[in-house]
């Protein structure tokens, strides 16, 4: 059972450069970089990572991505979004460096302005995602879910994923009290994300 949400792994890393024709260059409109006029109404997005740093000095900016869970193919994405509110950028290119992400984005041309990134978080829409598998979930669709056994007992509300590299666990909480579960089949029966409830069967050494 896998959660994804846009975090990279291992084996994405090292890819040649990607270029791609943005939306507007197909158009024939123009879209403004860094401004309100990228932004769609009303999408979901996957937060990808970080920027960390300016890299050289031609405005490409250095993101650090967020945890194991692999990426989809990026060969599509046009546009990112960056910033708490999610300012749209026209994606030029993107390579894979150093653990990694290189951005090239339209508009932002130099040091300085790459340098005025920093910090902000890098987001994708859900629509640029690779279709799920059968037993794969949206971390956003996972937060908040109820989780009880399958004798009943209400174990609490599942409020964080955390990737370890075999499996994720999902992190359990009811007031003081939490439980880690690891998201295999064995311990999570059935994730009913339409009513918001997940049911998991607690193995020996799982209990509070």
């Amino acid at each position: 059972m896998v959660a994804r949400d846009g975090r990279p792994s291992a084996g994405a890393r090292g890819h040649g450069y990607r270029v791609k024709r943005s939306q507007s260059e197909e158009s024939g409109e123009r879209v403004a970089n860094g401004s309100e006029a990228n932004k769609p109404a009303e999408p979901r997005f996957f937060s990808v990572g970080t920027v960390a740093r300016a890299h050289g000095v031609r405005g490409e900016v250095w993101v650090n991505v967020h945890g194991r869970t692999a990426l989809p193919p990026l060969d599509d994405v046009t546009h990112v979004f960056i910033g708490f509110d999610r300012i749209g950028w026209v994606l030029s290119s993107f390579r894979f460096h150093r653990g990694g992400m290189l951005l090239v984005l339209e508009g932002c041309d130099d040091r300085k302005a790459a340098e005025a990134l920093r910090g902000q978080e890098v987001s994708i829409p859900m629509q640029a995602q690779e279709p799920l598998a059968a037993d794969e979930y949206f971390v956003d669709d996972l937060l908040g879910l109820r989780v009880r056994s399958e004798k009943g007992e209400h174990l609490g509300e599942l409020v964080e994923v955390l990737p370890t590299g075999a499996n994720d666990v999902y992190r359990v909480v009811m007031e003081d009290k939490e439980i880690l579960l690891p998201a295999i089949k064995t311990v999570v029966r059935a994730v009913d994300i339409g009513n918001g409830e997940m049911l998991v069967r607690l193995l020996p050494g799982l209990r509070r």
